[in-house]
């Protein structure tokens, strides 16, 4: 067993966290004791990810590069639950470099191919519809994040669960993650950055995340609409989000 992280040990932040968080269902919807840890969620989840991939024998999965110069945007395709939003251009605007190389949309398995090509567990399956409406909003993003770095590629990506786990873990660059907390472990584990969070995580307190290595973790103050106002596109289209979108 690895000893204490002694310096980590802060009587006075537990207190304070058990008071922000008391009533809350979720731990990530307060103000927690994981604001003050970052340094050891990346030290203990880039450790777990180094192992799983020697134990299993499998290819070490990377994301970005050297230089920075590769966005990395994870979209949770949830359209029912209260803590997803999605966020308006405002979210990305003066935060994605101009002269980035590549912006890469991260997201889960939606289309009826890709969940049968991919490993694993799938969260959740879509009916066909809402597979055409994903697909609609996926290509307005493209076309709206691609001239805030100059014409750059925009692709859309997806893959196993780990796989998309470890590339936002693991990413070099800047990385926007838009509201999951599958989504903000990985980010919070990832030592390069910089991060930057939907705030209406963390209790929409906007707690400072201290500690740890990379560019920083930044809670994201850009518009976010509510999934309430999509509800699986029952309230509006696929293409009013994107109207929406556009115009915040």
């Amino acid at each position: 067993m690895k000893p204490a992280r002694s310096e980590l040990k802060d009587p006075d932040a537990v207190k304070q966290a058990c008071l922000s968080c008391n009533g809350t269902r979720y731990t990530h919807g307060c103000a927690g004791a994981w604001t003050h840890v970052r340094s050891l969620i990346q030290d203990s989840t880039q450790h777990a990810l180094d192992e799983f991939e020697a134990k299993h024998k499998m290819e070490r999965v990377t994301s970005g590069s050297a230089n920075g110069k590769e966005v990395l945007f994870h979209m949770r395709l949830e359209f029912l639950h209260q803590q997803v939003q999605w966020p308006g251009l405002s979210f990305f605007k003066d935060k994605i470099p101009h002269d980035a190389t590549k912006i890469t949309i991260l997201h889960m398995a939606y289309l009826d191919e890709q969940v049968k090509s991919v490993p694993g567990h799938i969260h959740q399956r879509y009916p066909p519809a809402i597979q055409v409406a994903i697909t609609e909003l996926l290509g307005g993003y493209k076309d709206m994040l691609q001239p805030l770095c100059g014409g750059c590629g925009v692709e859309t990506s997806t893959n196993s669960q780990y796989h998309d786990f470890a590339s936002i873990a693991r990413h070099k660059g800047p990385l926007f993650v838009m509201g999951s907390s599958f989504g903000m472990w990985a980010a919070l584990a990832n030592v390069h950055g910089p991060v930057y969070m939907s705030s209406n995580f963390g209790g929409g307190q906007k707690p400072p995340v201290e500690g740890g290595k990379g560019a920083g973790f930044f809670w994201d103050d850009g518009k976010m609409l509510p999934n309430q106002n999509v509800s699986n596109f029952k309230q509006m289209s696929a293409n009013e989000v994107l109207r929406w979108a556009r115009a915040n």
